[in-house]
């Protein structure tokens, strides 16, 4: 598997090449809860392809937000690798909608972090905590994230976004 990353370094350079760099750390966390909602959207619809395509543009916006605060995702990850057994993971439900919304949680910690003219160090603990719930909720639903990130970058490579305000 490639590094994390190089992975969150090309989507990083597609979205500066579109102009998109444009936001506080803030609106990229709303960003991210539209993509919560779009992905809980094709929960309800039973789709698997385009839910799975939806958890992956979660993913990346996360990739996204910690390469533009130079996080080292792959350092961090390993650095949290604890927190699996750490969180207490509530694993009854039995639908997808549940898991997608349960990421609403530590989004609103991550959230909390960005209230500060500097961004304090829990910003980078809570969006690693954060991308490894999404994971997580991947896993347990049988999604293949990482596959799915890659294909969506290369959908967003070959799309047109000229529409899109910068």
């Amino acid at each position: 598997m490639k590094l994390i990353n190089e992975i969150a370094k090309k989507h990083f350079d597609w979205v500066e090449s579109r102009g998109w760099h444009n936001k506080s750390p803030l609106e990229s966390i709303a960003l991210i809860g539209s993509e919560i909602g779009e992905a809980m959207e094709e929960a309800f619809k039973s789709n698997g392809e385009l839910l799975s395509l939806e958890v992956a543009d979660i993913y990346l916006r996360c990739m996204d937000l910690a390469v533009e605060n130079n996080i080292n995702l792959d350092k961090e990850r390993k650095n949290n690798s604890d927190f699996y057994e750490q969180f207490q993971w509530n694993i009854f439900w039995n639908n997808f909608a549940s898991y997608i919304g349960y990421l609403t949680i530590p989004l609103a910690k991550l959230a909390n972090t960005t209230r500060y003219e500097e961004l304090p160090k829990e910003f980078s603990e809570e969006l690693i905590k954060f991308m490894l719930v999404v994971e997580k909720v991947a896993q347990w639903n049988h999604l293949e994230l990482f596959e799915n990130v890659d294909k969506k970058i290369q959908i967003n490579l070959t799309k047109d976004h000229k529409n899109r305000i910068k």
